[in-house]
């Protein structure tokens, strides 16, 4: 789901050893898939292109930050 990199932190608070998958689809294929979903009002970003590209950048930095010393491997 597209929000759950959010989750991560809590995640590895209560499972500190518990592995985490990051599975990577091209940006522009995956805002297209987002869009064409009737996803609740409740995900606001998920209803404009704009915002879906912006949702989609600020994923990538939740990556990276997760990612830390295993980056790369």
């Amino acid at each position: 789901m597209p929000r759950n990199l959010e989750s991560v932190g809590l995640i590895t608070r209560l499972f500190p050893d518990a592995p985490i998958l990051l599975i990577r689809r091209d940006p522009v294929e995956t805002c297209l898939s987002l869009y064409r979903q009737e996803f609740s009002r409740d995900w606001s970003f998920a209803h404009g292109l704009v915002d879906l590209g912006r949702a989609y950048g600020l994923s990538a930095r939740f990556a990276a930050h997760w990612a830390g010393p295993c980056r790369g491997a």
